[in-house]
């Protein structure tokens, strides 16, 4: 009998939204905090993913397709897969998963990139800046909800006197 396969800390969706918009977009991004690196490693190995040995967290583009008759229906809300192990969940490296998750959000968007080159671009950047925050902080607000995080560990806040 094998080992058996380890379990998230927690799991939970974080969906896209380029503003305050009510409601929310469908798109989300699917994140999985693992107990250890070594768990965040064998799961990513279990699905097929290639791992580095120090890989820190991971952040793959999904497309799920539903099927229903032999025929595709629809694609589901899930752009993308967001794994990361307790050990790293640092800003650095949250904040660079989350910039690899908003780049899979305007992909399946169709959000116009390549105008980003462009010399008028603010409110374009805008916009993808504000996706990219929400997924950040919409990541720290349920961390905080699982127990991964303390609020004093996030947020330093100035002394008062």
């Amino acid at each position: 009998m094998g080992v058996p396969a380890p379990q998230p800390l927690a799991v939970f969706r974080l969906y896209a939204r380029p503003d305050d918009a009510k409601p929310p977009s469908s798109l989300y991004a699917l994140v999985q905090v693992w107990p250890s690196q070594r768990a965040m490693h064998r799961h990513c190995r279990s699905v097929g993913l290639g791992v580095g040995k120090n890989c820190r967290g991971t952040c793959t583009e999904q497309e799920i397709l539903r099927f229903h008759g032999g025929r595709a229906q629809r694609k589901l809300g899930i752009f993308c897969e967001i794994n990361l192990s307790r050990s790293a969940l640092g800003m650095r490296v949250v904040c660079h998963e989350m910039l690899h998750a908003t780049i899979a959000w305007a992909r399946r968007s169709r959000y116009p990139l390549q105008k980003l080159l462009q010399e008028d671009r603010m409110p374009l950047e805008e916009r993808l800046a504000y996706v990219h925050g929400n997924l950040c902080a919409d990541f720290v607000r349920r961390s905080i909800s699982a127990g991964l995080y303390r609020p004093t560990e996030i947020v330093s806040l100035p002394r008062r006197g």
